[in-house]
């Protein structure tokens, strides 16, 4: 379903299909990068961060100047260079190191286990949601976020009956 609804959807087919086919990574000229260009360099330049910092991270606040040092070594014409690395799993580890991104996942993997044992679909939905989103945007680095699974999972791992 997901890949006959991505056929269907204009702009799902121009991200998934047209895009990759005319997608050169890292390109020299900046006017050829594009938003699969784009995100492949800020997962390396996330990971390479990690590599630099790993055991405890750039500190809070940190991931903006560590990201931007990876990214002024591309040719990237007008792009602003304050974007986030577009992966939490990433982000987490760059800014508060292993430490935080065993805490992330530990947010993540008891309320999905307990999802499961209460069989709770509604919080495993939301949980399974979360760990998805965090693959490709850094969705816990805005208060919006934050908000939105910390009110669902509370409320959801507090609610006994479904």
């Amino acid at each position: 379903l997901v890949f006959l609804a991505s056929l269907i959807s204009p702009v799902a087919k121009f991200r998934l299909y047209v895009e990759p086919s005319k997608t050169e990574f890292f390109p020299d000229n900046p006017d050829r990068w594009n938003s699969i260009s784009l995100r492949q360099m800020q997962w390396n330049s996330g990971i390479n961060g990690i590599k630099k910092y790993w055991p405890l991270g750039v500190g809070t606040g940190g991931t903006i100047s560590a990201l931007r040092q990876e990214y002024n070594k591309f040719n990237l014409g007008d792009f602003k260079r304050d974007y986030t690395s577009h992966n939490q799993y990433i982000e987490t580890s760059l800014e508060i190191g292993i430490a935080g991104l065993v805490v992330l996942l530990a947010c993540y993997f008891i309320p999905m286990r307990m999802a499961i044992l209460q069989r709770n679909k509604l919080l495993f939905s939301v949980i399974l949601i979360m760990i998805l989103t965090s693959f490709t945007t850094c969705i816990l680095e805005r208060s919006r976020g934050i908000i939105f699974y910390m009110s669902f999972a509370s409320v959801l791992m507090i609610k006994k009956d479904n």
